[in-house]
């Protein structure tokens, strides 16, 4: 066996293994695949790390499934302008998982001109990232169940985010004004010292939907991980109009 056949048969059982890992214990090896990713001091360490995540996303997508927002934060970080050396090293990389992110699970959206990133999470909320920045900007407040698609509209102007469990669309508007801003940011703030999960930012202003539209496809319905990441997604047809499309229901919505 030569030296490269033999690399290549090393790659493979490395990446084997560690797909093994992940698929036996998942909460522990994310927790320290995420911590691992915002921790390493060094960016070539970083960008290291990242690959492994761009490896998962493409390879072995469900396992990352369930713990989407640390990932998020964690890629986000990742991006911070404030250290030497970090953003450049990393860009490529990161802007190769962020692409695959959100082209691959329909509780993540981007909105390209405002370099606008959001994630929904299973407790309801949705966090919205500003990317030029690598900080949060906003915390979308309205499900109470998991959000399973957000979308940006083509302006990046409004947000709508879809709860199957609650069977429950409901619209955002990232942008409330001033007087929106600032209320939000005082309650953000007001609640920080209570809030014990991990990577607040006090910064971000908590944002109520301006709309919400209910749609029924049964109660007896619940869709598996993998259904959802191949027939679940938002799709903007006008300005103000988008579609849900769930399996083969499509639904739309005047937002």
């Amino acid at each position: 066996m030569d030296a490269d056949t033999n690399s290549v048969a090393v790659k493979s059982t490395a990446r084997s293994a560690i797909f093994q890992i992940a698929s036996i214990n998942t909460p522990l090896f994310i927790s320290a695949l995420t911590y691992d990713t915002i921790d390493s001091a060094r960016p070539c360490d970083k960008n290291g790390y990242l690959k492994l995540v761009s490896l998962f996303i493409r390879k072995k997508p469900l396992i990352l499934y369930s713990n989407l927002p640390a990932l998020v934060e964690a890629v986000v970080k990742s991006l911070d302008p404030n250290i030497p050396n970090l953003r450049e090293t990393v860009l490529q990389t990161t802007t190769s998982i962020l692409h695959d992110l959100v082209k691959t699970f329909p509780s993540i959206t981007f909105h390209g001109r405002s370099q606008k990133l959001a994630v929904g999470t299973l407790e309801g909320a949705s966090i919205v990232y500003d990317l030029r920045t690598a900080t949060r900007c906003h915390v979308l407040e309205g499900h109470t169940k998991p959000v399973t698609a957000i979308s940006f509209s083509g302006d990046g102007k409004l947000i709508v985010s879809c709860s199957l469990d609650e069977q429950t669309v409901r619209v955002w508007n990232p942008n409330p004004g001033l007087l929106g801003m600032l209320t939000g940011s005082l309650a953000a703030t007001a609640g920080a010292s209570r809030d014990t999960k991990p990577f607040v930012n006090t910064l971000s202003s908590s944002i109520k939907p301006s709309k919400t539209f209910g749609f029924n496809i049964g109660d007896d319905v619940r869709l598996s991980a993998p259904t959802i990441l191949d027939t679940v997604h938002f799709d903007w047809v006008a300005e103000r109009t988008v579609k849900l499309y769930v399996q083969e229901l499509t639904m739309s919505f005047n937002v």
